[in-house]
């Protein structure tokens, strides 16, 4: 047994005994490792040590990767009162900017609105906690594209990217669709009975004929309930769509059918709002 505690975010690093010598690396545990989600655990030296044989050998006979550097967030810091005067001229529009294909649900997210959705929630928890009297208009609209799951201690710290979200559709399958209008001729008044059209698998994206490397391909765990269908999260430069390309398309990937694409055409008016809501990076 051991005290040892692993603060989040410093993943990879060494863990030494108390004389000096070194016990392994501290790595985030796996998603089917017992523990409370995002928790963190010890790699020991001797399976840190095979890994690297392992690599050593397969990168002797595997050619050299590409040049090419990746792309990497842009180091634009900004003061929350940036993000507050941004957020507040876009009051009662915090929606994500939404497209879809016959099987996914796309929203493009920007930190603009992560921080509005964020603040009106701080304002609703402050007036609860003052006792202020407030009228309960329900969930934030937009809730179901703000919970980052997983990944939203990344989200919360409003890093200058736009975020990608695939969401897989959900359907009702006919005989469910059945069996719920019988218990309605009961008086019983259930939900639709709906699973995911398909999981999500990958996604491709195009400026014009150029394809688009992420700076991060993320996978959203699935929430606790019978459906257990994956989403996805990609990072991209906030310059990687701008106006300016012929056209953006992306081409998503479900996991039905892991070879066949459904592509899908952004539209200018989209891309002009994206670029709008990072001009405050521009300005400063």
């Amino acid at each position: 047994m051991s005290e040892l505690v692993i603060p989040r975010g410093t993943e990879g690093g060494p863990v030494f005994t108390a004389d000096g010598g070194v016990v392994g690396l501290t790595s985030q545990a796996d998603r089917n490792d017992d523990g409370r989600r995002g928790s963190s655990r010890l790699v020991r030296t001797a399976d840190v040590c095979e890994v690297v044989a392992a690599a050593e050998k397969k990168m002797a006979a595997t050619s050299p990767p590409p040049s090419a550097h990746l792309p990497v967030e842009p180091d634009w810091p900004l003061p929350s009162d940036a993000f507050k005067d941004a957020a507040g001229r876009r009051a009662g529009s915090l929606s994500p900017y939404q497209v879809s294909t016959p099987t996914f649900d796309v929203a493009f997210i920007t930190p603009v609105m992560v921080y509005g959705v964020r603040h009106q929630a701080d304002l609703m928890a402050k007036r609860t906690r003052q006792g202020s009297r407030t009228i309960d208009a329900g969930p934030l609209p937009v809730s179901r594209w703000m919970d980052f799951g997983n990944w939203s201690e990344y989200v919360e710290d409003l890093p200058p990217v736009l975020l990608v979200r695939i969401t897989p559709k959900q359907v009702e399958g006919f005989w469910k669709g059945v069996a719920r209008g019988a218990a309605q001729t009961q008086g019983v008044a259930l939900p639709p009975l709906t699973r995911a059209k398909s999981g999500f698998s990958r996604m491709r994206a195009y400026c014009g004929e150029a394809e688009v490397t992420p700076i991060h391909s993320f996978d959203l765990a699935p929430r606790s309930g019978p459906d257990q269908t994956h989403e996805g999260l990609y990072v991209f430069d906030p310059s990687a769509f701008e106006p300016g390309c012929s056209t953006v398309r992306l081409v998503l990937y479900g996991e039905k059918v892991p070879e066949r694409g459904e592509p899908r055409t952004i539209e200018s008016s989209i891309l002009q709002q994206i670029a709008q809501d990072f001009a405050l990076y521009r300005d400063r």
